[in-house]
Parts: structure tokens; sequence; C-alpha cells
């Protein structure tokens, strides 16, 4: 089994518009995907430049979301911090 994870097969549709255009994830991003997106488990991820941090940090973001939609609609009252922007 490849270590790459299929994004289409293993994401939510919240999570396939996040990564629209990409295919996999790349190594890191596979193996902390877990961690990242299905759990609230804390991370410290050390890479070089252009490793994919950035792409792992939305994966939690992604998991927090999600854990707050009922019927395709952000529950955005449940959150802790609300800006006090009306959209």
């Amino acid at each position: 089994m490849s270590l790459l994870y299929d994004l289409v097969l293993n994401m939510l549709q919240i999570g396939q518009m996040a990564f629209r255009g990409t295919k996999k994830l790349n190594l890191i991003q596979s193996v902390v995907f877990d961690a990242a997106y299905s759990s609230n488990e804390n991370l410290l991820i050390c890479a070089p430049t252009g490793a994919g941090k950035t792409n792992i940090a939305m994966l939690t973001v992604l998991r927090e979301l999600k854990q707050h939609i009922d019927q395709g609609v952000i529950k955005t009252d449940e959150f802790k911090v609300r800006p006090n922007v009306i959209f």
C-alpha cells in the first residue's frame, strides 16, 4: 500500500474543496494525515521549507470545521472565538 493518500477517497467534501486540484498528499502529509484530519491530538511538525507543513495546518483547520457542520452548514455560533462580522 502506498503511503500517499488519495484525497478523493479520504476527505469529506469540505476537504476536497480546500484541496481542489491536489491529487495526493505528499509523504509527510500522509504520515500525519490521521492525526491532523481525524483526531484532536497535539502535533509538532518539523520539516524543511516546501515539505508541506501549511497543508498539514489546513488539515487541522478542516478537522475543526467538519466537527461543526450540520447538513452542509458551518455552525459558526459553536466556535469559541467569533468575529464581529456579518456575512
